[in-house]
């Protein structure tokens, strides 16, 4: 998680002992943290606004189906998935390195639903 995001997560978004309240569903939120939870996923997903868009959309037209702490831990994993997969394309140790790996999702449609 980014600094800037500290207030987010620590105070903003609805909290059940030290973690986002499992209950939270994006599309409850007030204005002001649901503003904030947008601009964390445009961080977490640049280069991708129609992704941010098309999130926001599904909460909204679909309010039950959206989790917060859901699409939080989903973007975690997948920034460190792919900061880690990076890092392993990129390393040059002297060995020949293979352009392509398999990756498989062992959450199948975590984060929706």
């Amino acid at each position: 998680r980014r600094k800037r995001f500290e207030d987010l997560f620590e105070k903003e978004l609805p909290r059940s002992a030290n973690v986002i309240c499992s209950n939270s569903m994006v599309n409850a939120l007030a204005d002001g943290p649901k503003q904030l939870l947008r601009e964390y996923v445009a961080e977490r997903c640049p280069g991708s606004a129609e992704i941010v868009d098309a999130l926001f959309w599904a909460a909204k037209t679909r309010p039950n189906e959206l989790r917060t702490k859901e699409l939080c831990e989903t973007l975690e994993a997948v920034t460190l998935i792919g900061a880690n997969i990076n890092a392993l394309l990129s390393t040059d140790d002297g060995k020949k390195r293979k352009k392509s790996m398999t990756i498989y999702d062992l959450a199948c449609g975590h984060g929706l639903g």
